[in-house]
């Protein structure tokens, strides 16, 4: 995993409760948690995806940033 910037962990944090129990309240949160996976995983979901494993995978990895970093 590459190096996070503060302003990501920031984000993920915020992110993350604002998802906590696995589902993103609105399309654009969706939109904002694959778009930070993608760069800091340098991975190309779509942010528009609806693939429940592909979400499942962002929302772990960020949660996962999210709760290392209390």
């Amino acid at each position: 995993m590459a190096v996070l910037t503060k302003k990501q962990i920031a984000q993920a944090k915020v992110l993350y409760k604002a998802c906590k129990s696995g589902v993103a309240p609105d399309n654009k949160t969706k939109k904002e948690l694959v778009e930070l996976y993608n760069q800091i995983h340098q991975t190309r979901y779509k942010p528009t995806t609806n693939c429940g494993s592909c979400l499942r995978i962002v929302f772990d990895g960020i949660s996962k940033i999210a709760l290392q970093n209390e």
